[in-house]
């Protein structure tokens, strides 16, 4: 895997007296009887000790040793927005770091939902469903789409602010955050939204049926729900007023001065390239006004003299102009659309026995898209290849050429004199992603109680990933060996014995004739045939899959004895696990030969790791003058990796358990 870490625990300690509110930890699921207002009836229900996320130590009320919110899911559904993550980070404790608005800022992260507690990281926050792990969307990481959790067998979620390394894995330095889905479901809900902007784009729709039936008196259940989702992307270009697609960005800038300092100013465009093609500046860059010689969609040359340049400011910036934005292409929000099948079931045979298994399938299809390819300057110290246009190239017109000629860049009389230019090839294409994600999980196991007030629980916890991600509009460089191929090819043009443009390549000899010359003079000057032979679609295969086995043990000591605050609770527990990863692109892209970075294959050992842990509460003093509750809870945890990072012990204390007064 692409990281192996110690375990280590939050080491604090703390001791206090302090009241605050109950937390809510149980839901009316969890009853066989529950009145109108939610509260267990029957002696058996109200007798089960309950376990709150942030402690596997079961107890009789509903209190936690450490900061913790519980959000029922209707507050998350009934905001309209169809992704569960969208919502989720608009609670003050997650930060929106891979929220569907900027989901599309890394390769392969298009349409991920993946949780920041406290903006520490998306790799200190672990996602946990029903208290258990679940497969990754990334694989070489444990990081969690938030995408994959069924919304309507959904009953709440559970966020831990405080580290909890010690009761769950290395990777909740920052909390976790657990989904608690429902126990009894019994009936059937269907659902369906849609919803589009004031603009009439951003399309989304929601779709789901649940069904779920008790059964033998109510000791077992059944349920299962299916979903379908979709949103529509939402273009850069579709919002200028905000992006500032086709006007110019709004952004602190440079300016010149008495001293330097930033403005907030609109209209800021990139100077030095254009979507047809930027020569040069024609003017010293101290000049406050500095002039640009940039091809028009048509192939000819003309001055341009933005509204302000920034040049004397050492920025490479102007306002008006036509330079780039950079903005009309990419994405604000990428293209969704989900499919998810789930399924819950538990029969209870007995107090001591209670099987579970807990099943789904999930795929998602999602579309990026981003900035187009581009080069500045020189081709060979852009590309490492190639060569750069010629003065006699025959896609220059006439006024064109006459122009450079002009300038001085080229001679009087057509030659292969060589000249540079800076081209954003937003007519290539946006670089997008079309990305197919199948995700598997299952989990089955037993759990019970015994001696009265002692549980336990055995599992076995299944889940893979597969993802297929197409590249498109990847421009071709170099071939695997290293060779000039694709665009380095295309872009040097000349005419052959009979007059007709090829390819150099092909001037005396046809030595590829695949290659197609390209036009790169003015936006919209490449052919399609040109574009379908410098363009290519890069793919790339990743799988995951991971297997968790879990023991656990919790009760209390009340058999034995009991301190004034009441019985010593305790939970022991062992878990093994194996993470696998793999992730390659398409050989040519890998080798570097696109203008993709050169992505080696990522196909690391099996990781194992091998965990036991502990957990202790201790409650010395309760009900008593100035001293509601006073507790000590600890928790460790020892691991075992099979990578660089052998062993790790965890320890974890906090003070007080929190109840109502």
């Amino acid at each position: 895997m692409n990281k192996s870490h110690l375990l280590m625990g939050a080491a604090a300690f703390a001791v206090a007296i302090s009241v605050s509110q109950p937390v809510l930890a149980q839901s009316t699921a969890d009853c066989v009887d529950a009145n109108e207002n939610g509260v267990c009836d029957s002696d058996e229900n109200t007798d089960r000790a309950i376990v709150v996320t942030g402690s596997r130590i079961a107890r009789p009320t509903l209190e936690s040793s450490v900061p913790l919110t519980s959000v029922d899911v209707g507050e998350l559904t009934d905001t309209g927005d169809v992704s569960l993550g969208d919502a989720l980070n608009d609670l003050p404790s997650l930060r929106s770091t891979f929220s569907q608005g900027n989901s599309t800022r890394f390769i392969g992260t298009a349409g991920l939902n993946i949780l920041d507690l406290r903006g520490l990281g998306i790799s200190r926050t672990l996602v946990l469903v029903n208290g258990k792990r679940h497969i990754t969307a990334l694989p070489g990481d444990y990081l969690v789409d938030v995408n994959t959790i069924p919304v309507d067998l959904l009953e709440r979620v559970d966020i831990v602010t405080g580290g909890n390394s010690a009761i769950y894995g290395s990777d909740a330095v920052a909390g976790v955050v657990n989904f608690i889905t429902k126990r009894n479901f019994d009936g059937i809900n269907l659902r369906a939204q849609g919803g589009v902007s004031s603009r009439g784009d951003r399309g989304n729709v929601f779709v789901s049926g649940t069904w779920g039936k008790n059964f033998a008196d109510g000791r077992g259940n059944v349920a299962v729900s299916a979903e379908y989702a979709r949103s529509e992307a939402l273009y850069f270009s579709d919002r200028d007023s905000l992006t500032g697609a086709y006007s110019g960005r709004c952004q602190y800038q440079l300016v010149a001065g008495g001293a330097f300092e930033n403005e907030f100013l609109c209209g800021i465009k990139n100077a030095s390239i254009s979507d047809g093609g930027t020569v040069g500046a024609l003017d010293p860059a101290s000049s406050a006004i500095r002039r640009y010689l940039r091809f028009a969609p048509n192939g000819d040359l003309f001055i341009d003299v933005p509204d302000r340049s920034f040049s004397n400011a050492a920025s490479g910036n102007q306002q008006g102009g036509q330079g780039s934005t950079l903005r009309n292409t990419g994405q604000l929000a990428a293209g969704l659309q989900r499919y998810a099948v789930n399924l819950l079931a538990h029969y209870d045979v007995s107090d001591a026995f209670r099987p579970f298994v807990e099943a789904k399938y999930v795929h998602v299809d999602a579309v990026q898209e981003g900035q187009p390819s581009f080069f500045q300057g020189s081709i060979p110290g852009f590309f490492g290849g190639g060569t750069n246009l010629r003065c006699d190239n025959p896609f220059l017109t006439t006024q064109a050429f006459q122009t450079l000629a002009g300038f001085g860049v080229c001679n009087a009389t057509p030659d292969a004199r060589a000249f540079a230019i800076s081209r954003f090839n937003t007519d290539f294409g946006g670089r997008g992603e079309l990305h197919d994600r199948d995700t598997y999980r299952v989990v089955a196991g037993v759990e019970g109680t015994f001696n009265d007030d002692w549980g336990y629980e055995l599992s076995l916890n299944y889940g893979r990933l597969e993802t297929r991600l197409r590249s498109l509009n990847n421009l071709v460089l170099f071939d695997e060996q290293g060779n000039d191929d694709g665009f380095l090819l295309a872009l040097d043009a000349t005419r052959n014995a009979a007059g007709e443009i090829v390819c150099r390549v092909n001037a005396v000899t046809v030595t590829r004739p695949d290659c197609v010359p390209i036009n790169v003079f003015g936006s919209g000057a490449p052919s399609q045939a040109a574009l379908d032979f410098v363009n290519t679609t890069a793919i790339r295969k990743e799988k995951a899959e991971q297997f968790v086995a879990l023991a656990s043990i919790n009760g209390d000591l009340s058999q034995l004895f009991e301190l004034p605050g009441g019985p010593i609770g305790f939970a022991l527990g062992a878990e093994y696990r194996e993470e696998k990863a793999y992730s390659a692109f398409d050989s040519l892209t890998a080798s570097g030969g696109t203008f993709l970075n050169a992505i080696q294959p990522f196909d690391p050992a099996k990781l194992t790791v091998k965990e036991a842990f502990g957990e202790l509460s201790v409650p010395l003093l309760a009900n008593m003058p100035f001293a509601e509750e006073l507790s000590i809870n600890a928790a460790a945890r020892v691991s075992d990796y099979n990578s660089s990072a052998k062993h790790g012990l965890g320890i974890q204390h906090s003070g007080p358990l929190c109840t109502d007064p």
